[in-house]
């Protein structure tokens, strides 16, 4: 059974909705390889190696900020907590747009947000209004010390939360001159290959199906691997693998209290702060 990554709040106005945060992603199936010695089959491993020539043993190395040549601030785990404590374990909502004005550029990594023993009513209210105003919800999270920005959307009967890259860490068009033959250029689309695409994409078109999709590549490839091995040509394996530790998950649950209330004074306090509006809470990563 999946487990957890945190338990924490979904916050807009004044609601707090417990929720437990877990990845909508399965664990990757690709097929892995080794890297070997070509004459003894030998496993080749990666070590830390210092500029000095010396291996370094995990326990040993730290995260470092180089400010000038040689010189360093050590960031420690209290320091990545410290910074990113505002919004440690919380989803704080800070506006809603429509769905559609967010470009699926923007979209990276799929989250399931289910709701805590005491959160039910609050969580299908923000399911509710979400989907009836075909809205998302524009939050700052922490997720493993990192803060990111993230989109709240309902998702069937659940609320999912999609990771969204900051604006910086996409190229602009702009950033590839060879695009600019695409304004010059002298080639036109004639009206009746227009017609025709048109009455080709729609012989092609179909309701979107997922489970329909199949990495082939894979599975002709273990295919080849699995005749290689009923015709013995295999070689010996000198190294065990060494099962990875998981971090045990921290807990925290808020109780909900009265939502008409909570509502109306939120939608009070947006009121009154509308005419001074500020976005000092949307911070850049």
């Amino acid at each position: 059974m999946a487990r957890p990554i945190w338990r924490g709040n979904i916050t807009f106005g004044l609601v707090n909705i417990p929720v437990a945060l877990f990845t909508a992603e399965k664990p990757s199936e690709k097929i892995h390889f080794h890297l070997v010695d070509k004459a003894t089959h030998s496993r080749i491993h990666n070590q830390r190696i210092d500029e000095r020539g010396k291996v370094i043993p995990w326990e040993n190395i730290e995260h470092a900020y180089e400010f000038e040549k040689g010189k360093f601030v050590i960031v420690d785990q209290k320091m990545l907590e410290k910074a990113a404590a505002n919004n440690y374990e919380t989803v704080e909502i800070n506006e809603f747009v429509p769905l559609n004005q967010i470009n699926p550029m923007y979209f990276a990594k799929p989250y399931y947000l289910l709701p805590g023993d005491s959160g039910i009513k609050g969580y299908l209210l923000l399911h509710d209004i979400l989907q009836r105003t075909k809205r998302v919800g524009i939050a700052n999270v922490v997720i493993k010390t990192r803060e990111h920005i993230a989109a709240i959307l309902p998702y069937e009967e659940c609320l999912m939360m999609i990771i969204l890259r900051f604006g910086d860490e996409l190229h602009a068009l702009k950033d590839f001159p060879d695009l600019k033959t695409l304004h010059d250029t002298k080639i036109k689309i004639k009206g009746r290959e227009l017609e025709l695409a048109e009455q080709l994409v729609g012989s092609m078109s179909n309701k979107w199906d997922p489970s329909q999709y199949h990495d082939e590549s894979k599975a002709m490839l273990m295919k080849l691997i699995k005749t290689d091995i009923k015709k013995g040509k295999t070689v010996a394996s000198k190294n065990k693998v060494n099962a990875n530790k998981k971090a045990s998950d921290n807990i925290k649950s808020d109780k909900i209290v009265d939502f008409m209330d909570l509502l109306k004074q939120s939608v009070k306090a947006k009121e009154k702060g509308s005419k001074g509006k500020t976005s000092g809470n949307k911070r850049k990563a």
